[in-house]
């Protein structure tokens, strides 16, 4: 397994592991007609400009996953400035160590950065993700809400309170 900084010349491997895993994760809990209309190109063309902030975990030559980051970007969350924003993993690489690489990676991107604490959001749903974040210290902050099609999600913030991250 490798990781390393994502190149522009990544979007598209980002941008399917993003869909993929958002299909394969949140089937059932967020709505069908959102994932379904999830587009592999549309988020290529997103991913294109964020690779600066991007982490890719190759295997085989392929991504098997990525963490996005950078800034905390809500403001809420007084003592915390930065953010792990994306952090998806294929399915048939869980519980292989990307996940952990990815974001020892991303902890330490954020330091190098000036920043201090971190925040990460997670559907309330997603166990094996609060799971993750629990047993690497994460503390959780608080909950919010927002509509995808119209239906109400509810996330967990967790929050480190020093970086790099490390579990």
């Amino acid at each position: 397994m490798i990781v390393r900084k994502a190149q522009p010349a990544d979007a598209g491997g980002i941008a399917a592991v993003h869909v993929d895993s958002w299909r394969e994760t949140y089937r059932g809990i967020v709505p069908d007609s959102y994932l379904d209309r999830m587009s592999k190109a549309e988020r290529e063309q997103k991913w294109k400009e964020k690779t600066n902030s991007v982490i890719v975990a190759e295997i085989e030559g392929q991504i098997a996953g990525f963490v996005h980051y950078g800034p905390e970007r809500s403001g809420s969350w007084s003592g915390f400035d930065g953010e792990i924003y994306a952090l998806y993993i294929r399915k048939q690489h869980h519980r292989q160590g990307a996940g952990l690489l990815l974001f020892e990676a991303a902890g330490h991107e954020l330091g190098r950065l000036g920043l201090e604490a971190a925040v990460c959001c997670v559907l309330t749903e997603n166990r094996q993700a609060r799971c993750f974040y629990e047993k690497s210290g994460g503390e959780l902050l608080g909950e919010d809400t927002f509509l995808i099609d119209g239906v109400r999600m509810h996330e967990l913030i967790y929050g480190w309170r020093s970086l790099p991250l490390q579990r």
